[in-house]
């Protein structure tokens, strides 16, 4: 035998699993009409299909096997963007276009969900399950047939994050801001005012100001001082400094009071 075939069998290999006809099933269709393998895609699932693959639970003095038992607490699998951004050296756009492309497909089911942690909420907290029947068939060769999906969330193009807004429309405006003369103190002071003007109306007819902004809503905390606070109408917690004008100066920018209308019966969410 080849001498470095017996120093690779002394090794310990562990890792994900990804079948070889993955990498002929999973493509997408470049803009000049090329086929590629989908290779972000391919370990996104593939790490996914680890998580869902039970280990096993042995007697230790026999090996019988015993029972097997799943690798996480949840009903689901719980991860985020950023997580696998991490673990596969990428960025969140990237795998944010991976995940759309694999639930496109479909291979995978992701749900979002409002949880509560250690008597804090979070919002939109990724969950995961995978499509078995639909891995079944990639699996095999027998998908060679298949036309290549024509996916609208290939890995070169521009994606919408789960809000109604874009993070990069945001940045963009941003940079419009940045990019001009800068606006007089004064113009973006003048907006802030108007906006608690607002509120201090709603308040004295006693009816509830929700200003909505990027898909959540937001209203005030009121001081004495006349000095109101941005808050989550959602958690009523207090925004930030850097938070807050975040929220003004893109809405400066834009013009808008975004003021929302609450329905009877309807909840802030």
């Amino acid at each position: 035998m080849n001498e470095v075939c017996k120093e690779i069998a002394e090794l310990t290999i562990t890792g994900n699993i990804v079948p070889i006809a993955w990498f002929e099933n999973l493509q997408y269709e470049t803009e000049k009409g090329t086929k590629k393998a989908y290779v972000l895609a391919i370990l996104i699932l593939s790490d996914i299909v680890y998580w869902y693959k039970p280990y096993e639970i042995r007697d230790e003095q026999t090996g019988t096997l015993l029972e097997y038992k799943q690798k996480f607490q949840a009903d689901k699998l719980q991860k985020s963007y950023q997580q696998y951004a991490n673990l596969f050296g990428s960025t969140r756009m990237a795998v944010k276009r991976a995940f759309d492309y694999l639930v496109e497909y479909p291979l995978i089911i992701r749900e979002f969900r409002d949880i509560i942690v250690h008597n804090k909420q979070l919002t939109n907290v990724m969950y995961i399950e995978p499509i078995t029947n639909n891995i079944i068939l990639i699996n095999t060769s027998l998908q060679k047939s298949k036309e290549v999906i024509k996916s609208k969330h290939p890995p070169y193009k521009k994606v919408n994050t789960y809000t109604k807004i874009t993070h990069s429309e945001i940045t963009h405006e941003l940079k419009e801001i940045k990019n001009k003369e800068k606006l007089p103190q004064k113009k973006y002071y003048h907006y802030v005012n108007k906006l608690r003007r607002f509120a201090e109306k709603y308040r004295s007819i006693d009816k509830p100001f929700l200003l909505e902004f990027e898909g959540k809503y937001y209203d005030f905390e009121y001081k004495d001082d006349g000095n109101h606070l941005l808050r989550n109408a959602t958690t009523k917690k207090v925004l930030s400094k850097m938070d807050a004008e975040y929220v003004y100066k893109i809405l400066n920018h834009r013009q808008v009071i975004p003021l929302h209308e609450i329905k009877r019966g309807e909840k802030c969410t």
